[in-house]
């Protein structure tokens, strides 16, 4: 038989404080669906989810990128802000507005072809 003893080690672990600079970026309330300038839009119907995030400022770089690379018009992405009890605020980019189901999982297809994974969503 064989035995091991393993004496116990410390480690030392300087702290530094850093100072994080931020941008906070208002106007963009919970349980609203905003344009990308900033516009509070009433939308009914379906539109595809592209992405979400925990960032308001990574959602809109990420909606931006979309347009830019002509996958999507501008004017047809959205911000939807939302937050669950006990759980960080959620930007999500939404593309399009569709009035039927069935038009927004067509698109759908084609976003997927895209790389995007689009998820259909209603609009409450």
């Amino acid at each position: 038989r064989f035995w091991a003893v393993a004496e116990p080690t410390k480690k030392v672990v300087k702290e530094k404080e850093v100072d994080i600079e931020t941008t906070k970026i208002s106007g963009f309330n919970v349980n609203h669906v905003y344009d990308l300038s900033g516009s509070i839009k009433e939308l009914e119907g379906y539109g595809l989810q592209l992405g979400a995030f925990t960032q308001l400022k990574a959602a809109k770089d990420f909606a931006s990128k979309i347009a830019s690379k002509g996958e999507a018009e501008q004017e047809k992405l959205y911000i939807q802000v939302s937050k669950s009890e006990n759980k960080p605020m959620i930007y999500r980019v939404i593309y399009g507005f569709f009035e039927e189901e069935n038009a927004a999982k067509d698109t759908q297809k084609r976003m997927v072809t895209l790389g995007y994974s689009a998820l259909v969503k209603g609009f409450n």
